[in-house]
């Protein structure tokens, strides 16, 4: 939830703040691009989004910014929850920065950010 100066900055910008914890906990809606249940079963890549049997949305990310070593990126490459709405809020209006999948703060346009991996920037 915003702070008061956080409500004038939204108001500033024509934000509509998150209006309670429900809508806060929910994870962004993005589209479901890979089943993994199909056969045959095709291999997942960079960004590829599926649900798992609870119902998570889960995102498949390659790091590629160049802010990773081969071996940790290689380490690092997965599947990863989709943030909530509320995470995303945090982001946008608790400082400059986002963050990658395994939770690395970087700027909201590096192609590593949850902004930029879900197309919100």
């Amino acid at each position: 939830m915003l702070s008061p100066e956080q409500r004038l900055l939204a108001e500033e910008i024509s934000y509509i703040p998150i209006s309670s914890q429900e809508e806060a906990d929910q994870q962004i809606e993005v589209p479901v691009t890979y089943d993994p249940s199909a056969v045959p079963r095709a291999t997942q890549k960079a960004n590829d989004v599926y649900k798992d049997d609870n119902g998570i949305l889960r995102l498949y990310w390659v790091p590629m910014g160049g802010n990773y070593p081969e071996a940790e990126k290689q380490a690092l490459t997965g599947w990863y929850e989709v943030p909530t709405y509320g995470e995303a809020e945090e982001w946008l209006f608790d400082n400059a920065d986002c963050v990658t999948p395994n939770g690395d703060a970087i700027e909201p346009d590096h192609p590593d950010s949850w902004f930029s991996l879900l197309a919100l920037i």
